[in-house]
């Protein structure tokens, strides 16, 4: 047996088999494309390391390319949806840590404490209107 037929089948059974150990499921197509380039060297046993190689990087790239969504359609990641900003516009909060213009405080909304600003000061224990959402923020002003 050749030596190099010998390395790429080895190679390839331990990158298709380290994919048990590795997530991500990328490994698996080198192993398979270690796997391929022992059959073409078995094959043509005269082609140079040089075409070995690039027919291991060609056969790698083009399966992982072309059957991974296939092989793995229970772990395609799915968007998840952001919530929308105005879900909580109009919602009423009320002040747990006094807010002054130009400093922050915070609000409970929906059981949940919230950075909140205001153009107003607003003491602890006040009743305030979301007035928009600026991604973890919320402008509130009083009810």
């Amino acid at each position: 047996m050749d030596l190099l037929f010998t390395f790429w089948l080895v190679c390839g059974l331990v990158l298709v088999l380290s994919e048990l150990a590795v997530p991500g499921f990328v490994i698996f197509f080198f192993g398979i494309g270690a796997l391929v380039t022992a059959g073409v060297h078995w094959v043509v046993p005269a082609l140079p390391l040089a075409g070995q190689c690039l027919v291991f990087v060609v056969a790698s790239l083009l399966t992982l390319w072309l059957l991974r969504k296939q092989l793995m359609p229970g772990r395609r990641t799915q968007e998840v949806e952001a919530e929308p900003d105005t879900e909580l516009v109009g919602a009423t909060a009320e002040v747990c840590e006094a807010i002054r213009p130009g400093v922050p405080g915070r609000v409970t909304l929906r059981g949940v404490t919230w950075t909140a600003e205001a153009d107003e000061a607003l003491a602890p224990g006040a009743t305030v209107r979301v007035m928009a959402r600026q991604n973890i923020t919320l402008r509130v002003a009083r009810l």
